[in-house]
C-alpha cells in the first residue's frame, strides 16, 4: 500500500520492524489484505492511529515492506518511512512546503535528496487517501504527487472517478466506486491503475495495478480485502 547515512546494522531494522509490527495502544480496527502478483501471494496489515496532529497509517507486508505514513485530517501526506528488508532500503520522506526531503539508505547506499513539486498533495496511500474522493461524487479529477517506493523517485499522478459497478471482493461481487489512476495527459497509456472503494463509507476493497512505472512484462498485482470491516 502503495511506490519509493550508512547502511543500518541488521539488528537496528530488525528491531524497527519489530516495533512496527506491534498492535500500538489506542489503534483503531486493523484491515487484513491479500496481495496477488502472478503466482506470490502476500499477507498485508494495516491499522491507524489518531492523535492531535493527524493519523498515522501503518503497513506491514509479510515478505517485509513496511510503511509508516503521517497523514493530516485532509489525507494529504506529511511525512513518511519506508523499510524493504530484501532490497535493503529503510529511508523516511518528509514534506517541505514545496519539496520532499528524503533521507536514508536505497538498496544498501546511503542517499539524501531534495525533490521539488508543487502545492498539490503528497497521497503516499492512495488507497487511503482518495477514499473521500472516492465517494464524493466528483466529475473532476484529482491531481497529486506519489512517491515510488522502491526508487524513492517522485511522480505525479490524476485520479478519475468512473461510477459504480460490480466488483469481486474475496469471491464474493459486491458494489463498488471505481477510481482509475493514471499518470496525466497522454503518459496515462504508458500506466494506469483501478481502484473500488465502498460506496457507504469509502473503505478501500480491491485494486488492480502494476507495481512501478515502464516495467514491461511485469505482472498485474491485486491487492483485496479479505478481514475487517474499516479503519
Amino acid at each position: 500500500m502503495s511506490i519509493f547515512v550508512p547502511a543500518m546494522r541488521v539488528s537496528i531494522l530488525a528491531a524497527w520492524l519489530s516495533l512496527l509490527c506491534l498492535h500500538p495502544v489506542g489503534a483503531q480496527n486493523r484491515l487484513i489484505y491479500r496481495e496477488q502478483t502472478g503466482q506470490q501471494t502476500a499477507r498485508v496489515e494495516v491499522w491507524e492511529e489518531k492523535d492531535t496532529e493527524g493519523l498515522l497509517l501503518r503497513t506491514v507486508m509479510s515478505y517485509g515492506e513496511t510503511y509508516a505514513i503521517r497523514n493530516d485530517f485532509d489525507m494529504g501526506t506529511l511525512s513518511f518511512t519506508y523499510g524493504n528488508t530484501e532490497q535493503k532500503t529503510f529511508y523516511t520522506a518528509a514534506r517541505e512546503g514545496n519539496a520532499i526531503r528524503l533521507n536514508g539508505t536505497l538498496r544498501g547506499k546511503p542517499f539524501s535528496r531534495l525533490s521539488r513539486i508543487d502545492t498539490r498533495p503528497l497521497y503516499e496511500s492512495p488507497e487511503r487517501s482518495l477514499q473521500g474522493f472516492a465517494i464524493s461524487g466528483s466529475s473532476g479529477t484529482l491531481d497529486f504527487w506519489i512517491v515510488l517506493p522502491t526508487e524513492a523517485l517522485i511522480f505525479q499522478l490524476v485520479a478519475k472517478r468512473e461510477g459504480r459497478e460490480l466488483v469481486e471482493v474475496d469471491g464474493e461481487m459486491v458494489s463498488a466506486e471505481r477510481v482509475k489512476v493514471s499518470l496525466p495527459g497522454i503518459a496515462s497509456i504508458v500506466w494506469s491503475s483501478l481502484y473500488w472503494y465502498r460506496p457507504t463509507d469509502g473503505t478501500f476493497l480491491r485494486s488492480e495495478a502494476v507495481r512501478g512505472i515502464g516495467l514491461i512484462g511485469t505482472p498485474k498485482t491485486v491487492l483485496e480485502l479479505i478481514q475487517g470491516v474499516r479503519l
